[in-house]
This record gives structure tokens, C-alpha cells and sequence, in this order.
């Protein structure tokens, strides 16, 4: 993700947002892991995740996937599991066949997936997204406060003093 700062806060809050809903939409059945991270940043995710869990008194925080935060990348991740490659579906915008009902029937242990959105606000500004997304009626499913958040940063001004 990034190399090792010097600063207290290695996330910034739309990591946070993201990484949250993304535990979300996976459901508390599942398993989220989220790689290549730099030594900070999985140990401050990986507190984060934990705090969640221990302080939360809301259901809705048991509604989330288990998760784990891993400085590796996800083949080695596979790899350390014994997950072989064919037994991962990739999911491509821009793959040939569409994902059927038929894809979860048990042949695949893992899924990769998303899409690279471009968040419009109005016809003079935008950003596009570094990462993918699911998508949802043509529409990047985004995690609650995610669009104001880069609102607020497309709003701050440049000082060029």
C-alpha cells in the first residue's frame, strides 16, 4: 500500500471507511484479508479491527467479516494457505463471460474482485478511484461517508504562498 511514515495516523479515514465496508458487503461468514500492506499500516489496521470487535457494542459490528491485515501480497498469502491459483476466481470487468450462480458452487475458495469507478460530483469535478469497487446499478457501491469525505477534500483550497 505505501511505505512506512513517521506519522501517528498511517490511515487516513477513507482507508478506514473502505476497509470497513468492504467487511461489510463479504458478510460475517466470510474472510477478509487485505495484503501488501507496510508494517504500520497492518499493525494500526489490525488494532482497528480488533478495537472494532472488543469495544463494540453494536450488533451491527458482528456483522462484519472476520479480517486480517498481512504485509505480503496475496500470492504468498495463497501460498502460506495452500490455496492453488486455479481455485481463485478473478473477477474482470472486462472478462469474456459473466459470473453466474454456478461460479459459488464450490469450485473456488476465494475471490478476487471489482471495478476502477470514477466518483462524479458535478461536470467540472471528479476523482477516479486508485483501487476497485463492486458495483451496483452501473454505480461503485461506496461505504457510508465515503463521497462526502472526498467532497471535503476536492472542497479544500491550495495555498500556493
Amino acid at each position: 500500500m505505501e511505505d512506512d511514515e513517521q506519522s501517528t495516523n498511517t490511515l487516513p479515514r477513507w482507508v478506514e471507511l473502505e476497509y470497513k465496508h468492504m467487511r461489510s458487503l463479504a458478510g460475517p461468514d466470510a474472510q477478509v484479508h487485505f495484503t501488501h500492506l507496510s508494517q504500520a499500516s497492518s499493525a494500526t489496521l489490525q488494532s482497528l479491527f480488533t478495537d472494532a470487535e472488543n469495544a463494540s457494542p453494536e450488533p451491527k459490528e458482528h456483522l462484519l467479516a472476520k479480517a486480517s491485515s498481512h504485509t505480503h501480497g496475496v500470492l504468498e498469502l495463497m501460498k502460506n494457505n495452500g490455496i492453488p491459483v486455479d481455485r481463485v476466481c478473478l473477477l474482470d470487468p472486462k472478462a469474456p463471460q459473466e459470473l453466474s450462480p454456478e461460479d459459488g458452487d464450490g469450485r473456488f475458495d476465494c475471490f478476487l474482485f471489482g471495478d476502477f469507478p470514477t466518483i462524479v460530483f458535478n461536470p467540472k469535478e471528479s476523482v477516479e478511484m486508485p483501487f476497485r469497487y463492486i458495483a451496483e446499478a452501473g454505480q461503485p457501491k461506496l461505504p457510508p461517508g465515503m463521497r462526502e469525505h472526498l467532497q471535503q477534500d476536492l472542497d479544500q483550497s491550495f495555498d500556493f504562498a
